[in-house]
């Protein structure tokens, strides 16, 4: 039998309803979730939801670690949206665990500060898994979601768009264009991707096409392509008329509701395969 220590699963949470599928699909398989929540982006009430909880601010990094470690946590995942900017804009207090993972780095982008984080915790015992572990359900093959026959000149956008993402991920600049007329409206940097819809709704006036990919190195320990039904209400707000992400590796959350919202508000819904 298993060692009970080795069904203890660390969670560290950020924004959004993303680790709630996680510690939901986690308990199937026999885990016991230990989640450490970041205080002001994680849900508030984690601590109803499991057993083991601990709120942390986003520079207590020693912390964090002391929770798992005591625990006996060998196996964590890192899941939810986490607010980059306040690191960059220097509105977080670092305790001298976090301050040695941000000396150590070569460069500030997403990928260097959340490796970062990782090899820490790697080096201390913790294994970090790839967090679509226990997201296979959410991730949607090659198909079209919405019922409305889409235009050609709506395919060539996200044709276009997709390259261009590819090529921004490359560089770990974002995940996301907006592309109107195989011109790109927007692309999106640390202010995150709804945001960038807005701008690139800004300039595109109506008819935008948004397009979000992995990158082409994507770590799927970390930063995995999510959208939900924020994204689309962003979608909505900018008047974008086409949502694309990339098939089998982007993760979609409420799918039948955005599925229903999107044919509401006549935005075509559509997973593509990056060529």
């Amino acid at each position: 039998m298993e060692n009970q220590s080795n069904m203890h699963l660390g969670i560290i949470a950020g924004y959004g309803d993303l680790p709630l599928e996680v510690i939901k699909e986690a308990k199937k398989m026999g885990y016991t979730p230990f989640v450490v929540a970041l205080s002001g982006m994680a849900r508030d009430n984690y601590s109803e939801l499991v057993d083991h909880c601990l709120y942390v601010n986003l520079g207590e990094l020693q912390k964090a670690l002391m929770f798992f470690m005591q625990h006996g946590v060998k196996e964590l995942v890192l899941v939810g949206k986490v607010n980059k900017k306040l690191l960059i804009q220097g509105g977080v207090q670092l305790d001298a665990q976090a301050l040695q993972v941000i000396s150590s780095l070569s460069a500030g982008n997403d990928d260097s500060m959340l490796l970062g984080v990782v090899n820490l915790l790697e080096m201390q015992g913790i294994k970090v898994l790839e967090s679509t572990k226990f997201l296979q359900s959410l991730i949607p093959n090659e198909s079209t979601l919405t019922s409305m026959e889409i235009s050609q000149s709506s395919m060539n956008d996200i044709e276009y768009g997709m390259g261009i993402a590819k090529q921004m991920g490359q560089l770990d600049i974002g995940q996301t264009v907006v592309v109107k007329n195989q011109s790109i409206m927007a692309v999106e940097a640390i202010e995150g991707t709804d945001q960038a819809i807005c701008r690139g709704g800004q300039l595109a006036k109506e008819g935008g096409v948004v397009v979000k990919a992995s990158k082409p190195s994507q770590d799927l320990r970390f930063d995995v392509p999510t959208i939900g039904l924020d994204t689309l209400k962003s979608c909505v707000e900018a008047n974008i008329s086409v949502l694309a992400f990339e098939a089998s590796a982007t993760i979609v959350l409420d799918q039948q509701e955005m599925v229903q919202m999107a044919e509401q508000k006549n935005i075509h819904l559509i997973a593509v395969k990056a060529k």
